[in-house]
């Protein structure tokens, strides 16, 4: 019964993954255990693009079949000690411990490009002909000394991906911005 409980505390009610409280529980705890083995970690905030879109068009019975379907791809994607978890809406966030940057850069590119890829039910009718995410990526400390900080330049860094076209992957200040094919 207990069990049950704190996993439905920790746990997002319709994806399954880690939900905002406990994706900043988890957070407090890395940003505290950091400075004592003197690692930092890249923090990835993505977003759905055109989701309100897919909504509208769809219902959001689809709607949320998706996100159950995207939060299955994240979660089945990344590695156990790393955290998957549905920030809000149609936003999530994955912690990425024991790489760099630079590594965490890579592998939002693959995620971009596999979500891409993926045969999501109504793809089809968004704009480009499928799903994307936009991806935007920080690195504690480099980009943020704090929780707040670190979300922040990670959400500047999405927003960035967003104003450049949308399925873009984003480092905090764009200067690594990782270009992609650009949809037709």
């Amino acid at each position: 019964m207990n069990e049950t409980l704190l996993d439905l505390s920790i746990r997002d009610g319709l994806t399954g993954i880690y939900n905002h409280r406990y994706f900043q529980e988890f957070l407090a705890m890395e940003l505290a255990r950091s400075p004592r083995y003197d690692n930092g970690f890249p923090l990835l905030f993505l977003d759905i693009d055109h989701f309100k879109n897919y909504n509208d068009s769809h219902g959001h019975l689809d709607g949320d079949s998706l996100l159950c379907m995207f939060a299955n791809v994240l979660a089945g994607r990344f590695r156990k000690m790393d955290l998957v978890a549905r920030y809000g809406g149609e936003e999530f966030v994955i912690l990425l411990l024991d790489i760099t940057c630079r590594e965490a850069q890579r592998l939002a590119e693959e995620l971009r490009r596999l979500i891409e890829e993926y045969p999501f039910k109504g793809g089809e009718t968004q704009p480009g002909g499928r799903i994307t995410v936009s991806i935007g990526v920080a690195s504690f400390p480099d980009h943020g000394p704090d929780a707040a900080s670190l979300i922040r330049a990670a959400d500047s860094a999405l927003y960035d991906a967003k104003h450049r076209g949308r399925n873009k992957v984003c480092v905090t200040e764009c200067a690594d911005i990782i270009q992609t094919s650009t949809l037709t």
